[in-house]
């Protein structure tokens, strides 16, 4: 053969070559064919993800409302929205249709967003602040479940996952509230529609079926999730075990506990008295005998004056800044107001419990074991008895809790049957508990109190997937002579094979 006629046909293989791997690509783009070599398959859907999307039984609408080239950190999210939204759509047999939109350059789409529950977010890129959408709705009949800002990546299957569990769920179906009253606990049915109790009420009744109960001496119902909101009076033994035994039975629970009440008629705080101390400790749980107040941070707080009510700031309405970013429930929220708070901290944990603290005060907050006066500066003189912060104010447990009864004899009620032995549960399922240091926190607080309850209720095996997308995947750092060794390989291979190719050439000539 010439050298022209091999000259033709290397540029006719070349051609080929070029053309199958056109081919390859188009078809990796049709199929949405991807290779997962990643150790802890990242890229690809887990399996509750994959269940979720199978057991759809009504056509679901994700509504993408993103905004187009992103710049770092976010200038991958939008591809990876789109990537698992078309892996759910996959699975789930067509019953998902993905619609996208750029409500940054369309203003009907914008408006589409928010009525969904989507707004933009304020983002400063150099010196210039704009803001972008990052937002997923589910639609499904006249179910609305939003992802408002798709901002971390590790958590993109877990946020969208979840959602879509959500509005897949019809209400008759979702899970049961239980709100406690009966130790002078406030009922938020009982506020007028305006109220933050009330309002609360209702919000956290759209995550499920709020159920208000006073069980008297008796057991608690069946239950998913439990709240106990600042009880007023000690807590009776028995009604201490059925909580106890709620927990054993693996109904997470979140507890609100107020150590101090103002008195206004006497101007003074006093103390609150609900005996859930020693309870809480078998689990993990200390709570400091002291008030809390900040002379720096803080709030505004009502206060009777002249005869009506005036708005002042108040150390002891305590402004927390000190938030815990890894928890769910915390990642939207840059502040907590906790009036007349105590300190909550992690104690002598159980075996099989982990414990972490979500909210913490600024070091200029200080603690104090005696009443406090309510007029705000004589509040605010410095006392002997302060003890100096920073106080945690929120812990959050999960794990197998011992029942606090375990080797104890059981508490008989004054009226009724005693409690049968036979039904007792001396260890929890794996469950949740989280305790606030503060009851008024409630009425300030209630996307803070409504993220709590959702993070209550989650899917375990999510939990997981959120466990695992929270590990640091970062490569290791090499040594200064492993890099050396691979800057030489980088830049000396191409070498090599450019001077190995001059000289095939050059003898070739010859």
């Amino acid at each position: 053969m010439t050298r022209a006629g091999r000259l033709a046909h290397a540029w006719a293989q070349t051609a080929l070559w070029a053309a199958l791997a056109g081919v390859g690509v188009d078809l990796a783009g049709v199929e949405n064919a991807a290779l997962d070599l990643t150790e802890d398959q990242r890229f690809t859907l887990s399996a509750v993800a994959v269940e979720t999307a199978r057991s759809l039984e009504n056509p679901v609408i994700a509504r993408v409302f993103f905004t187009n080239a992103l710049a770092a950190p976010y200038h991958e999210h939008r591809a990876a929205v789109l990537d698992l939204l078309e892996g759910l759509r996959r699975e789930s047999g067509g019953r998902i249709e993905v619609r996208v939109s750029d409500p940054t350059a369309e203003a009907e789409a914008a408006d589409e967003a928010r009525t969904l529950g989507i707004d933009p977010i304020t983002r400063r890129d150099g010196r210039e602040i704009r803001q972008i959408w990052m937002g997923v709705a589910f639609l499904s009949g006249d179910r609305v479940e939003s992802v408002p800002a798709v901002t971390s990546l590790p958590l993109v299957e877990y946020d969208l996952v979840r959602a879509l569990q959500r509005v897949a769920t019809p209400v008759d179906s979702r899970p049961t509230i239980g709100w406690l009253v009966g130790d002078g606990e406030p009922d938020p049915g009982t506020f007028p529609e305006t109220h933050p109790l009330a309002q609360l009420g209702r919000s956290v009744g759209a995550l499920g079926r709020l159920a208000v109960f006073n069980p008297g001496e008796g057991p608690f119902p069946d239950l998913d999730a439990l709240i106990v909101v600042a009880p007023q009076t000690p807590l009776p033994a028995i009604r201490q075990l059925h909580l106890d035994q709620a927990l054993m039975r693996g109904v997470p629970t979140a507890l609100f506990l107020a150590g101090y009440q103002p008195d206004f008629r006497a101007g003074r705080t006093t103390e609150i008295h609900h005996d859930l101390q020693p309870l809480l400790a078998r689990y993990g749980v200390a709570i400091a005998p002291l008030l809390v107040l900040d002379r720096t941070n803080n709030e505004k707080l009502p206060i009777p004056m002249g005869g009506s009510w005036v708005q002042v700031n108040h150390p002891l309405a305590v402004v927390a800044l000190e938030m815990n970013r890894a928890a769910r429930p915390m990642r939207a929220v840059r502040r907590v107001v906790a009036p007349f708070v105590t300190p909550v901290s992690v104690g002598d944990l159980p075996p099989g419990v982990r414990a972490e603290v979500w909210v913490s005060t600024a070091p200029s907050a200080v603690g104090t074991p005696t009443n406090r006066p309510i007029e705000p500066e004589r509040a605010a003189a410095i006392a002997r008895d302060e003890v100096p912060g920073p106080f945690p104010l929120v812990v959050a447990l999960e794990g197998t809790f011992p029942s606090a009864w375990t080797g104890r004899p059981l508490p008989v009620p004054l009226e009724g049957d005693p409690v049968d032995p036979a039904s007792f549960v001396p260890t929890s399922r794996p469950t949740r508990l989280v305790v606030f240091g503060s009851g008024d926190l409630v009425a300030n607080e209630g996307a803070l109190v409504e993220a709590t309850v959702d993070w209550l209720l989650d899917d375990p095996r999510l939990q997981a997937t959120r466990r695992q997308a929270d590990v640091d995947t970062r490569l290791p750092a090499p040594t200064p002579g492993q890099a050396w060794r691979w800057k030489l390989g980088i830049v000396g291979f191409p070498v090599a094979v450019l001077l190995a190719g001059a000289a095939v050439v050059s003898r070739r000539r010859r």
